[in-house]
């Protein structure tokens, strides 16, 4: 029985066995990262931490604990960060006038929508697809062709339609 010994990523393994006992048949490794694999195998997907991976498993794909250590600290600085930025800024959405606004002679605060702003919004809206979704080359060239559509301008009109729908 084949442990995943000596085997190049993307090379289908006909049996894998976990530290833990975990038996998997038809195995292709999709993802390798510090703190474990990623792998698609006869009953699906499974993601495989790296404390369940069999001494011979993590030297095969180079996983050290000092690697996964630091990359766990690397991801929990990332998402402090990223929670500080987020608490630090104010929500951005544009604002409506208020119905008061005119009658008492306060300037309204408008923010008129562009057409670069609906563009980079529809592109933000396109989401990467998983590395282990079974189509995932399909849904990337999906994700590719929207992108140089909505880049190359032939969606411009559409975008002009939305924006002054907005701006009313």
């Amino acid at each position: 029985m084949a442990i995943g010994l000596g085997v190049a990523y993307g090379d289908t393994i006909p049996d894998w066995l976990t530290a833990t006992g975990r038996h998997y048949k038809d195995v292709e490794v999709v993802e390798i990262k510090p703190d474990g694999i990623s792998i698609r195998h006869q009953d699906g997907v499974a993601r495989i931490p790296f404390d369940e991976l069999t001494p011979a498993q993590r030297d095969t794909y180079h996983l050290t604990e000092e690697g996964r250590d630091g990359y766990e600290k690397r991801k929990s600085e990332q998402a402090r960060q990223a929670a500080e930025a987020a608490r630090q800024s104010p929500p951005v959405s544009p604002s409506t006038p208020q119905p008061g606004d005119h009658a008492t002679g306060a300037p309204a605060s408008v923010h008129y929508i562009t057409v670069d702003e609906i563009k980079r919004a529809w592109a933000a809206a396109l989401t990467l697809p998983r590395t282990l979704d079974k189509n995932y080359k399909s849904l990337m060239r999906s994700r590719d062709e929207a992108l140089r559509a909505i880049a190359s301008g032939s969606r411009d009109r559409e975008a002009e339609k939305k924006a002054a729908q907005y701006n009313k």
